[in-house]
Parts: structure tokens; C-alpha cells; sequence
């Protein structure tokens, strides 16, 4: 009577519908963001836009990596964990090794340094149009170190495409291999 659903499509499913309340939250905190800034500021930033539209393919890269992790840790929670851990202490300690070792490389491989694109595309996120800062360090005579702020709008969504593509590739040759 009814159709026979494997493994896959079920794993779509699940996946689609979760993006998809995830995605609307996200629409709707930028539409409260825009109708709050049009009553108060009687203006609209158009910018705006096209930080939901970065904010929208974030959402979907950090939700194809879980994708990825949760496919291959086996247990919900060390899944969380793993997850929460490369973002708060992997991503930015490799950003760091990075600039230690060669201040001109930029971290194209932090999801964190791409998720900054977010907030400075905003006017007056970013000071001046920078991609950059430098840090000097009060009193001390050490040389300063290059802080690098966020990539450029084309190279972000670049890399996230590619997280994106290569996170559904490996996590389909994982299910693949995997019995249920």
C-alpha cells in the first residue's frame, strides 16, 4: 500500500525538514532585523540581503558537516561534542598556527574566519572596507601580528560550496558502506 522508502531516502528527509525549520529561523530573524531597523531608522540596508544569503549557505555547510560527523561518530552526543570542539578550539588554533607561521596566508579553511563574513558585510561591520587588522601589543617591542577579519564575498562562498560538496560526498560514501 504504501511505497518502500530506503535508507537514503529517509536520511534526505529527515535532513531536508530539519534544514528547512533551521533556514526559516534564520529568515525570520533577519525579517524581524529589517522591520525593526525600517520603524526605528525609517531605511533599509540592502546589504542586509546579502548577509541572509551568506547566512542561509552557512547554515547549510555547518549542517552538512554535522551531516558528515553524525554519519560516522556513531553516538548523538560525542557527535556534539566533536562538533563544538572544531569549532571553538580546531578551527581557531589552526587560524593561529597559520598566522604563526606565515602572516600573509590567509585562513580560507576556518569555517569560523568564513562565518565573520556574516556580520561585517553590514555597513559598519567592516572599518574602512578591510580585510585586515593589525595588532600591536601595548609596550612591548614585539613586531605586530596580521589578524586576518574575513575573506572576500566570492572566495567565502566558494569554500563553503566546497565544504558543502565535499561533506555530502563523504558522508554518502559513508552511509554506503554502512549497514543499518
Amino acid at each position: 500500500m504504501f511505497p518502500k522508502i530506503n535508507k537514503y531516502k529517509l536520511i534526505v528527509g529527515k535532513y531536508i525538514a530539519n534544514l528547512s525549520i533551521i533556514i526559516l529561523l534564520v529568515i525570520l530573524h533577519y525579517l524581524t532585523l529589517n522591520i525593526s531597523i525600517m520603524v526605528i531608522y525609517d531605511t533599509v540596508i540592502p546589504e542586509s540581503y546579502i548577509s541572509l544569503g551568506l547566512a542561509i549557505m552557512y547554515t547549510i555547510t555547518l549542517s552538512a558537516l554535522i551531516l558528515l560527523f553524525s554519519t560516522i561518530i556513531p553516538k548523538v552526543n560525542l557527535t556534539t561534542v566533536t562538533v563544538i570542539l572544531i569549532f571553538l578550539i580546531g578551527f581557531p588554533i589552526l587560524e593561529q598556527v597559520t598566522t604563526a607561521i606565515n602572516q600573509d596566508i590567509e585562513p580560507i579553511f576556518s569555517l569560523t574566519y568564513i562565518g565573520n563574513l556574516i556580520n561585517y558585510i553590514i555597513p559598519g561591520g567592516l572599518p574602512g572596507g578591510i580585510r585586515w587588522n593589525w595588532v600591536y601589543y601595548a609596550g612591548e617591542t614585539l613586531p605586530p601580528v596580521k589578524l586576518w577579519l574575513t575573506p572576500t564575498i566570492e572566495m567565502g562562498i566558494l569554500i563553503m560550496s566546497l565544504y558543502i560538496v565535499l561533506s555530502f560526498l563523504f558522508t554518502f560514501l559513508a552511509l554506503k558502506r554502512k549497514e543499518f
